[in-house]
């Protein structure tokens, strides 16, 4: 009994000890499946969470600008236009005032402070700070709006230098988070720090760290102490209400100020004994001394030329570049002749507009005045360089469309905005043109031209006239344009014809536009009242075409760019002066130079110094216009009256000599002051700016009075003949002028070409035979200047081209 009692209680204890095991067994199994199905769970959100991620990415990612190439050198930067002397500074161009440094060039103190106060894990996140994320999406769901800040410095360079336009929205705050990751897998700490840094507004419209240094405290990044480390450091969180410049921005710059330090004590990058001190300083002072010193779009050197600069960069490289690209732009503009050109610019309006009366116009009765605008340029015949360029009377002065170049026409202004302007007639100077033509054909200085008759085709039927209304018969070449005879003229463009001479002028580097005549606005053949300069020439063009008079017939290239280089210190332009094609037979330059040496001069000239001009006066006296060259400088200055629009009024009685004549008159006399450069065609004298001649030993020449009386008007009295090419006698047709003396030639860089003689007839010129000719042969056929592609041959097909000369 006792041993079956003993077996059935072990078999029971073991029926027990299986249960519980079994019990066991199942609760374990019934566990094991919640977690598994919380796990798969799990798993399922995971992989729903990346799933939704990658639809997420996927859509926002295929509109994302990529973060490859972006750095520093995308930042918008200032452009610098300096003067030849690489110091005068010109413009500041920007869109933003920024001047990029690298980090090791900005204060440690400075960088310190940033992060303490804008992302103190900077160092430790991957871009995204996943606690201040989940804190702002819960503000955001709370308030139903998107405004909470959670942005590391890694997304504020994404917002600012990425995304850039501004934008507050759930697929915005997506697209940070993807770029700041991407950024972060591109670029190093350090660099999207000195990203940020160069890229900040820090109000008054200076961006990034070393222009506001600059701005601020007139030091660079690099030396900024804590003081004024930790003050800037608190602007670029609202650059609006932190201004620096104004009592209560300056209030609450410093209330951010202590924030900043605090931050910076939480961090362990300072002490508080640090902070209290740092604080302590008052930077009102230094602000107030440096705040002065700002950047500028415009110094008023120069203004019209910085902006014809300016559009030629833009024309050349594209607006965007040259808004961005942080260049520094060395011009040609010479400081000293800018200076004296823009003081005879402002000194001769001023005082001819003082003995100018007005009055009413004896043609169609309009008022007359005096004039208040002008302008003037200067450009090296040698080279192209222009050397200075007065646009206007006053850049700033709407009432005369200040802000308009009268110099170039329509360009830009250093905003990018398109000023717009027909450039100026420019009255009997173009004459040049149909004479240097005439020259190159066969005639010559003594060569006749008939001065009375005025009936021609293309005027009313009282005829062409004079302004002093006379005809003088039979006259030279030479006394008809020094004299700027309309008559005589006209009937010399008659004989070359008008798509000859516009071919010169073409030649010599007219736009071929801008020879087009026009009534109204409907465009109409070309007649000989072209003579009287009634196609509008843009002065830089025209005074450099006069400029290859000075310089044996060479084509002169207007240029104003010598250096260029970006922000990273890459050469991107280095200009020589362009090559100066042969344009004119390079006798007919030294002839043409020496006949406008006896043209008429402003009153008060007395300058002792080899100096060809044109004088020129459109209708009604709208323009007078002066053009003249040296062998050494090209010139052209202009007078009018002019409204806010630009729209000319007529003047009372004032030609090209008395009014524009006295610009160039003041200038010339100040540049040379009294020196004198070599005289045009010096055999011993090469046209080569690389290698200089000295100029001449001073000429003493009294110092005239500034400004004639109204009285001694250049225009009173019969002309005297000038010097060395007599004029013909009156009233005997049959009589021929003396042949002028024979004239150095140097190459002669034009076909001689059969073609059509000068008619004869009372209208025809009559060509004189060339010194190497045989007496009593036939004159040779004339050379013919002729546009290109053309029935006759290339105007100079043997020219020898030059080499670029050296600046």
């Amino acid at each position: 009994m006792d041993a079956g009692a003993g077996l059935r209680r072990l078999r029971r204890r073991r029926r027990e000890v299986w249960g519980r095991v079994l019990a066991e067994l199942g609760a374990a199994r019934r566990r094991l499946r919640k977690r598994w199905l919380v796990l798969s769970v799990l798993l399922f959100v995971i992989a729903a969470m990346f799933a939704t991620a990658a639809v997420v990415y996927a859509h926002y990612a295929e509109d994302l600008p990529s973060v490859e190439g972006f750095g520093t050198a995308s930042l918008s930067q200032v452009t610098r236009v300096f003067a030849s002397d690489g110091k005068t500074l010109l413009m500041e161009h920007y869109l933003q005032n920024r001047t990029v440094v690298d980090l090791p060039h900005i204060s440690p103190d400075l960088q310190n402070a940033t992060i303490a106060v804008e992302d103190k894990d900077f160092y430790s996140h991957s871009g995204v700070d996943p606690v201040r994320v989940v804190g702002a999406a819960i503000y955001d769901l709370t308030h139903r709006q998107s405004a909470q800040g959670a942005s590391t410095i890694t997304q504020q360079v994404v917002k600012s230098a990425v995304l850039k336009a501004p934008e507050r929205s759930l697929s915005r705050k997506i697209k940070e988070l993807i770029l700041a990751t991407q950024l972060e897998a591109h670029y190093d700490k350090r660099r999207i720090l000195e990203m940020y840094l160069n890229n900040n507004s820090y109000a008054n419209a200076n961006y990034g760290i070393e222009t506001a240094a600059q701005a601020y405290f007139h030091v660079h990044a690099k030396d900024l102490q804590l003081p004024e480390a930790s003050f800037l450091a608190g602007i670029p969180q609202s650059p609006s209400r932190y201004d620096p410049l104004t009592s209560d921005g300056y209030a609450a710059t410093r209330e951010r100020q202590k924030v900043v330090l605090d931050a910076m004590v939480r961090a362990g990058y300072i002490s508080r004994t640090q902070a209290d001190a740092a604080f302590a300083k008052d930077l009102a002072a230094e602000i107030k001394t440096a705040a002065p010193l700002q950047l500028q779009p415009q110094t008023g050197v120069a203004p019209h030329f910085a902006d014809y600069v300016l559009d030629q960069l833009y024309k050349k490289y594209g607006q965007t570049y040259v808004d961005h690209a942080g260049l520094t732009v060395v011009t040609t503009l010479d400081p000293h002749a800018q200076d004296i050109l823009t003081r005879a610019v402002h000194d001769e309006v001023d005082a001819v507009a003082k003995v100018t009366r007005q009055g009413r116009d004896p043609v169609d009765g309009q008022a007359t005045y005096g004039p208040n605008n002008g302008a003037a340029i200067v450009i090296s015949p040698q080279t192209g360089a222009v050397l200075a360029m007065v646009g206007s009377y006053d850049y700033n002065q709407a009432a005369i469309n200040g802000a308009r170049n009268n110099t170039v026409g329509s360009q830009l202004d250093y905003l990018g905005t398109q000023l717009e302007g027909d450039p100026h007639e420019v009255g009997s100077s173009f004459k040049g043109y149909v004479y240097s033509t005439a020259l190159a054909n066969g005639y010559s200085p003594s060569s006749t031209l008939q001065d009375a008759n005025g009936h021609l085709p293309g005027f009313d039927s009282q005829g062409l006239s004079d302004w002093d209304f006379k005809q003088l018969g039979n006259i030279s070449l030479a006394y008809s344009i020094q004299q700027s005879r309309n008559i005589s003229s006209a009937r010399l463009l008659q004989a070359m014809s008008v798509p000859r001479v516009f071919a010169t002028a073409e030649a010599l580097g007219i736009p071929a536009p801008s020879l087009r005549c026009f009534s109204g606005r409907t465009e109409i053949p070309c007649g000989l009242s072209v003579t009287l300069g009634v196609t509008p020439l843009a002065m830089i063009d025209h005074v450099a075409a006069y400029g290859a008079f000075a310089n044996g017939g060479r084509r002169v290239h207007p240029w104003v760019v010598a250096k260029i280089t970006d922000n990273t210190g890459r050469v991107v332009l280095d200009q020589r002066t362009p090559t100066m094609e042969q344009a004119i037979p390079a006798h007919v330059a030294v002839q043409m130079a020496d006949i406008l040496k006896g043209a008429e001069r402003p009153g008060g000239w007395n300058l002792s110094i080899p100096f060809g001009n044109k004088s020129g006066t459109t209708e009604h006296f709208q323009d007078s216009y002066f053009v003249g060259f040296s062998s050494d400088l090209a010139i052209g200055a202009w007078m009018g009256h002019t409204d806010a629009h630009g729209v000319q009024s007529h003047m009372n009685t004032i030609f090209g000599e008395n009014g524009a004549g006295y610009i160039m008159r003041d200038f010339v006399r100040g540049w040379y002051n009294g020196s004198s450069p070599p005289d045009f065609g010096q055999p011993d004298r090469p046209l080569d700016p690389c290698h200089p001649q000295p100029r001449a030993s001073p000429s003493p020449s009294p110092s005239p009075s500034r400004l004639p009386s109204p009285s001694g008007s250049p225009r009173r009295g019969a002309p005297t003949p000038p010097p060395g090419y007599p004029r013909a006698p009156y009233q005997y047709p049959d009589v021929q002028p003396v042949a002028a003396p024979a004239v150095p030639l140097s190459v002669l860089c034009a076909t001689p070409s059969p073609g059509p003689q000068p008619s004869g007839g009372p209208i025809a010129p009559s060509p004189q035979p060339s010194a190497s000719g045989t007496p009593g042969s036939p004159p040779p056929g004339p050379i013919i200047v002729e546009p290109t592609p053309s029935d006759l041959p290339s105007p100079h097909p043997t020219c020898t081209v030059l080499q670029p000369f050296c600046h």
